[in-house]
Formats: C-alpha cells, structure tokens, sequence
C-alpha cells in the first residue's frame, strides 16, 4: 500500500482539516487514545541488500530500529468515498508525531518513506511530498475486508 500524494494509489494518505467534535467523545485537544498508529521514517532499499531490507507493498524498506506510537483519538470507516477508507484523527501528541516525522522524510530526500505500522505489521510506506500538520487523515484501502481489519488493529493499538 504505496503512497504517493501525486496520485499512485492502493492506499491514500489525504489531509484534512481538524474539527472540534468526536465521535469517540474525547476533546479535540485532549491526549485521550482510542488506539495507536506505530509510525517511523525509513530509507528504501534493493531485494536482499541486507536482513533488515524488508518487503512493504511492492518496495522494500530498510526495517526502522524504532517506531514512535502516535496515539489515535479517532478512527473509523469512511463511507461514500469509493473504496474502503478509514479516517483517522490522532490526538494532540500523536498529531506532533505525525507532523515530526513527515518533516523527516521531506528533509531526507526521496529515498525516504513514512513507515505506518498496525499491529504487528508495516501496513505502509508513504512517499511524504509535503510536511503533515493535520491531526486528520484518511487511509484508502482497496477491500472492504482490509478497511476494517486495519481499523480493529488501531483500535486495539
């Protein structure tokens, strides 16, 4: 599940504003967690350049010695966008988390990837072209089935 903002999707990463209300009834400028998105930048690498050099949707990344948990006050599935998507809102300190490691990858050049991981899997590899400030995003996937598997794995952060 590539991302690439300029359109390449299987999953999509698209920004949107921050509101105040929440379904989860935690306030928008709270810490309250309602699940966890494991996040961490990593460097692309060749098929078998080193054991750490792992396959993540059709690249392979270098595997990230750490993950930072960015805490999710929100996710859901998003209906009527076409394809199975998931809106996650994360809270005050995961959406610095957020925004720090998209600053990361941009500074880091194009060999760089936003690394998502859900459970105990890297989910995505997100080419990063601009620094992230929201605290909203949306994930598209394209099954139903992985839409809510992902969703259940956040939730259970």
């Amino acid at each position: 599940m590539t991302v690439r903002f300029s359109g390449l999707p299987v999953l999509a990463l698209l920004m949107v504003g921050l509101s105040s209300c929440s379904a989860s009834g935690v306030d928008a400028t709270g810490t309250g967690s309602a699940g966890v998105l494991e996040l961490a930048v990593a460097e692309t690498c060749a098929d078998g350049s080193a054991p750490e050099c792992v396959p993540v949707n059709g690249e392979h990344l270098v595997l990230p010695p750490s993950f930072e948990q960015a805490g999710v006050r929100d996710a859901t599935v998003a209906e009527g966008q076409g394809t199975a998507t998931i809106e996650v809102i994360f809270t005050e300190d995961g959406g610095r988390i957020l925004q720090d490691l998209s600053s990361q990858a941009v500074e880091s050049g194009d060999s760089s990837r936003l690394a998502i991981k859900v459970g105990d899997e890297i989910r995505a590899s997100v080419v990063v072209m601009d620094v992230i400030k929201e605290n909203r995003v949306q994930m598209s996937f394209g099954s139903e089935e992985s839409a809510q598997e992902i969703l259940e794995l956040i939730h259970d952060g």
